[in-house]
């Protein structure tokens, strides 16, 4: 078997590899563009048969928005399935062409010959399911499964900072892991054989750069809205490939506010080029609330691996884009000595390869590589979908022969399919659904009680008027309610209006998968600022600053209830705790 290693860390914004070179035998990161060391972990499903990946294809995402996905791997573990332009995509089947990117990359650097361990870096808290998806994607990808072992991420970032110094047994270090959409934060010892073993681990998969850039985002927006309403009105109806555009440049600017006082931003709007200026203190105040959230999951963290204070840390270091933001490395200097090494982007890569035993490096046989330890995981062929649905699921066995050709674009993207154990519910229909054809059916189920029965208590028992309002596209029975005026589930909640006198509900039952798939959309998607979830994350809502309506999805009751008239998202969220849609 031919002696050489790679390594391949699966990115939420980009993904690096590394490899044992050709040449010299060593560690070194592999460049995956022609331009970068790094490719963009976006897909755009062409087709079944030819998913694209990389920045060289924008004109595809133009052409076809719905079928781009940002960030696949935000997804794992949440659902089982992407929906792009009506179709669903096992998750398998869009993170394969971008790992079959990378290898192919390795291949052209090795003249061909495949490499004898292919390493997979992943989360330290995903579950073993979620690995399972990156190795069966890998599968796909054209990698041997023999080959294949995995390491997570903090681990990996840990060997390759610690191979710069000597750490004596029993040194705690701490990995400080912040990317384009996830933080993680893990807390190693050194053991006397000369390795790392983690002793804690937090993450958060909802913070990273991508919320810097929403709240970038959003205070260029509210500016433009109060110097320039015209143009703040024309950036809201910008086409795709000027929103990338734009994308793009607020993007460029956090990254230039990291060297850089200030930094400008051009807006294309295709009425007009606009510029604006934003400045290091303002960005700061911008982020200041997220990295809020950072430094108390990096304290707790540190308190659950016994660490008293930053004396007992012999290092703190940061690895990851955000990382490299100035504010990031004044906030953790409280919690320890912070240090880094090279390209924060590319370090988990390099570790990764040191973190397995027994790799072949300078000065060892290089004719040989062992195969890994750890049992590889078979791939997994996508479930089935609902029984009824009309739109078609591409499974992994379609990323056998995707294409692999770069595409750059922005889309809006919906999931599908996710039951209560994290897999695609086969058969399952919602319990309000009319069958097709069935006259007495239809009439028995637009019956308001099918969906007022599900109501929680208080709320039940506050509620009046309650008719049938219409099915959804799904087939779900909608029920219009309103609340009896002067309960106490109203009092101050409100919205100070003509319009209302008190709340009012349209409610629906559906799946759990349903409701669940909402709630990741919520978390996902929209402003943070008018989103709030219950503690088990089952259940959220979202409120715009510019609606008075709440949308509240509940996956334990099986429940989508929109709150008509409200005073705001404080006032949703107590609501929902209160009646019960929460609880």
């Amino acid at each position: 078997m031919v002696g050489w290693a790679l390594s391949i860390d699966f990115g939420t914004s980009n993904t690096a590899a590394a490899h044992t070179s050709a040449l010299s035998g060593r560690i070194e990161t592999l460049p995956l563009t022609h331009q970068s060391n790094l490719l963009p972990s976006w897909v755009y499903a062409e087709s079944p048969q030819r998913i694209l990946t990389g920045a060289a294809a924008a004109a595809a995402a133009d052409r076809g928005p719905a079928r781009f996905m940002p960030s696949p791997k935000r997804l794992v573990g949440q659902v089982p399935d992407a929906l792009l332009d009506g179709e669903e995509y096992a998750l398998e089947t869009l993170i394969a062409p971008v790992l079959a990117a990378a290898y192919e990359r390795a291949l052209v650097a090795h003249n061909g010959v495949p490499p004898g361990l292919v390493v997979l870096t992943h989360p330290e808290a995903w579950s073993s399911q979620q690995i399972e998806t990156l190795t069966t994607a890998a599968t796909c990808a054209g990698i041997d499964p023999a080959t294949i072992t995995t390491v997570s991420e903090p681990r990996a970032a840990a060997h390759h900072y610690s191979r710069a110094t000597s750490a004596e047994p029993g040194t705690k270090i701490a990995v400080f892991d912040f990317g384009g959409g996830t933080l993680d934060v893990a807390v190693l010892i050194a053991t006397d054989a000369g390795r790392f073993e983690v002793v804690a681990a937090r993450g958060d998969t909802t913070l990273g750069g991508k919320d810097f850039d929403a709240r970038l985002r959003r205070w260029i927006e509210e500016h433009l809205g109060e110097s320039e309403p015209e143009v703040a009105d024309a950036l809201a109806t910008v086409p795709p490939h000027l929103r990338r555009s734009i994308d793009d440049q607020i993007r460029t600017a956090k990254e230039h506010l990291s060297e850089s006082p200030s930094a400008t931003v051009t807006l294309d709007t295709g009425t007009g080029r606009h510029t604006l200026t934003v400045t290091r203190g303002e960005f700061d105040e911008l982020i200041s609330p997220d990295l809020d959230r950072a430094v108390t999951l990096a304290r707790a963290t540190l308190t659950d691996a016994g660490v008293a204070g930053p004396d007992d840390l012999a290092a703190l270091y940061l690895t990851g884009g955000s990382a490299r933001i100035p504010l990031v490395h004044t906030r953790l200097r409280e919690l320890g000595p912070v240090a880094t090494l090279d390209d924060p982007k590319t370090v988990v890569a390099q570790g990764a390869l040191l973190a397995v035993d027994d790799i072949p490096t300078v000065g060892d046989g290089l004719d040989t590589v062992p195969l890994p330890r750890r049992p590889v995981l078979s791939p997994l062929v996508g479930a089935a979908p609902a029984a009824g649905q009309r739109k078609r699921r591409w499974s992994v066995v379609a990323a056998a022969t995707v294409g692999l050709v770069a595409v750059v674009g922005i889309a809006m993207v919906v999931v599908r399919g996710l039951s209560g154990d994290g897999v695609a519910s086969a058969g399952a229909t919602p319990s309000a659904q009319t069958p097709a054809g069935d006259d007495t059916a239809a009439r028995d189920s637009a019956d308001p009680r099918n969906v007022t029965d599900h109501l929680p208590e208080p709320l039940s028992s506050h509620v009046m008027n309650c008719k049938a309002a219409g099915f959804t596209y799904e087939g779900n029975l909608e029920v219009s309610c309103d609340l009896e005026e002067g309960s106490s589930l109203t009092t101050g909640r409100v919205k100070d209006s003509p319009l209302h006198d008190t709340l009012s509900l349209t409610i629906s039952v559906v799946d759990r998968t349903t409701a669940l798939q909402d709630v990741l959309l919520f978390r996902s998607r929209y402003d943070p600022a008018g989103v709030r979830e219950n503690e088990a994350r089952t259940a959220a809502l979202n409120l715009s600053s510019s609606s008075d309506m709440a949308s509240v999805a509940n996956a334990d009751l099986g429940l989508l209830v929109n709150i008509h008239g409200v005073a705001g998202v404080e006032a949703a969220e107590a609501f929902a705790w209160e009646s019960g849609l929460f609880g």
